[in-house]
């Protein structure tokens, strides 16, 4: 994975802010440029210092504001490194646009508007529905930064999104220079479903571990430095528990199970809604 240029959403909420800089920190491992990207028009105006409706807002105003943002974010000096577009459009729209030329999207969970209680805004969900490149969810500023190294987890199912998935994960622990964890939950089924006899739990867990190492060996992986995991459970729940010990969960955005047409799978949507840490979904085959 060559990561050359990132994008990411701003406003003045503090989810943009904590997007923001979880970017700029990003970039550093992987000497990537960083684009803020803030969408506007004159019924959504972003003004760092007022409340009442401008009627001469316009792109100066704009571009005005969206570097009082960015400064505010990150400090003056990080804010001069940084490509800033205001763009006259609707968020959503101006966000995947711009994330055409991009290695990743990085968004914030909730920007300006959202309700309290709501888990992941309507802008991070169509970019996480329809972005073409990996897309970053980030929730609570810089997990494990300063601190004790948190490892990256991703989870896999045999897959192409989940394959898609571990490649990117695995490329982001070496740059982070951290731990990689690979994740594969199995589920006990009736027993007497086809007949079925024997040590049950003993046998899924095999069956696990093979798909394990058949998701490693697709990727061009091997157990070597890997932590490789086969739990009980539902693979949303695995995720979201590892969560709690992690800097990053890397996810495909559709599994298997997934209907035709289904944009983002029920995992991913799980994941992206309740992990403790950033989410970073991949579209398959990127």
């Amino acid at each position: 994975m060559t990561m050359q240029k990132i994008v990411v959403g701003v406003d003045e909420s503090d989810g943009a802010r904590q997007a923001l800089q979880w970017a700029v920190r990003e970039s550093g491992f992987h000497g990537a440029s960083v684009t803020a990207v803030m969408a506007w028009d004159l019924l959504d105006q972003h003004q760092p210092d007022a409340e009442r409706f401008n009627p001469r807002y316009g792109d100066a105003e704009a571009a005005a504001s969206l570097d009082s943002f960015v400064q505010e974010a990150v400090g003056a000096d990080a804010a001069d490194a940084i490509t800033k577009v205001a763009v006259c459009d609707l968020a959503g729209r101006a966000l995947l646009d711009a994330s055409e030329s991009a290695d990743l999207l990085v968004v914030g969970a909730r920007g300006v508007g959202g309700f309290h209680g709501l888990l992941v805004g309507s802008v991070a969900r169509q970019c996480l529905q329809h972005a073409t490149v990996p897309t970053a969810i980030v929730r609570g500023g810089e997990a494990g930064a300063g601190g004790t190294a948190r490892p990256v987890v991703t989870g896999v199912d045999g897959s192409p999104g989940a394959t898609a998935a571990l490649q990117w994960a695995a490329s982001e622990a070496k740059a982070r220079k951290v731990g990689l964890v690979v994740l594969h939950a199995w589920s006990p089924v009736p027993a007497d479903l086809f007949g079925f006899t024997g040590s049950q739990p003993d046998l899924l867990q095999e069956s696990s571990e093979a798909l394990v190492d058949q998701a490693l060996h697709a990727a061009g992986l091997d157990r070597a430095g890997v932590d490789a995991r086969s739990v009980p459970g539902s693979a949303g729940r695995a995720l979201v528990d590892a969560s709690e010990e992690a800097d990053l969960i890397v996810v495909g955005r559709r599994g298997h199970g997934g209907f035709l047409g289904l944009l983002l799978g029920s995992v991913a949507n799980q994941v992206a809604d309740h992990a403790a840490c950033t989410v970073v979904v991949v579209p398959e085959g990127d």
